[in-house]
């Protein structure tokens, strides 16, 4: 399930060695994105900055967003009201844990002043709430695409009846599938054939990183052809089949198991087994 961030401004870290400070400080969430602002007090429209925002994952090391825009990165010039930065967090991260985001600036570049300039460093730290209350204030979300890098599949599929086949298909948030199976009895005095194709869509019910439950469900038809050869029959049928189940994901290998339902003859068990890529 998709958690969206839900943040506290904590305290803002400034240095009385530079006029340069970054001040008030907030973050909110638009959601699944989140939004920083700030300012830069004391900063001119002649003064330019480079603008680094790092986040730290439950206490580990600092790692640098890659899917922000906004006022980041080099040539950030001063004198603004208030600055923004949007961060798409979950095309960089798998899960949410708790964090905290620093905003840092350089200044690289003061056309009011001759000599080069000096760097200025300012440094600022959010925490976000208890886990808990983001929880009950934020609402759910779809899964997040990082939980589906690998998407789709190809197994062994068969049933009691027809336990040869094949199923195909992608195993998203929401996804698809195609499967063809056959089987049949051929002795000495009969020759009983069944041939089924059936599709349908599939749903993500729940998961991680290497787990993953999908529901799926679909349907089609089954083809039989039967031959006896003592009295001379034959004839052929056809029959509408329903069928639905779960798809089990753990890690690139993926089981299924469910029920189908042919009319005339009744329900079958499915099963299968296959690699998700």
């Amino acid at each position: 399930m998709k958690k969206v961030l839900v943040l506290l401004f904590a305290l803002g870290l400034s240095s009385s060695l530079f006029s340069q400070t970054v001040q008030d400080i907030q973050v909110y969430t638009q959601g699944d994105e989140v939004r920083v602002t700030y300012r830069i007090d004391g900063s001119t429209e002649a003064q330019f900055f480079n603008v680094t925002l790092t986040c730290s994952m439950d206490g580990g090391a600092r790692f640098s967003p890659v899917s922000v825009k906004g006022d980041v990165g080099a040539g950030i010039q001063g004198g603004k009201a208030m600055y923004s930065i949007l961060w798409d967090v979950f095309k960089d991260v798998n899960r949410v844990g708790n964090a905290e985001f620093f905003v840092k600036i350089d200044m690289v570049r003061d056309l009011d002043e001759v000599t080069s300039p000096v760097p200025v460093t300012e440094e600022s730290m959010v925490n976000e709430m208890d886990r808990s209350m983001m929880e009950t204030v934020q609402p759910e979300k779809p899964e997040p695409k990082p939980l589906f890098q690998r998407r789709g599949f190809i197994a062994y599929n068969g049933s009691l009846s027809s336990p040869y086949g094949i199923s195909v298909g992608m195993i998203k948030n929401w996804g698809f599938y195609g499967t063809f199976r056959f089987g049949g009895l051929v002795d000495d005095w009969q020759t009983n054939v069944w041939f089924t194709a059936t599709g349908g869509g599939t749903k993500f019910i729940a998961g991680n990183e290497r787990y993953r439950l999908h529901g799926y469900a679909g349907l089609g038809i089954s083809y039989e052809s039967y031959e006896e050869y003592v009295f001379d029959t034959s004839w052929t049928d056809s029959y509408f089949v329903a069928e639905a189940g779960l798809i089990g994901v753990i890690r690139f290998i993926n089981l299924t198991l469910g029920v189908e339902y042919m009319t005339y003859y009744g329900a079958d068990l499915v099963f299968g087994i296959g690699f998700v890529f």
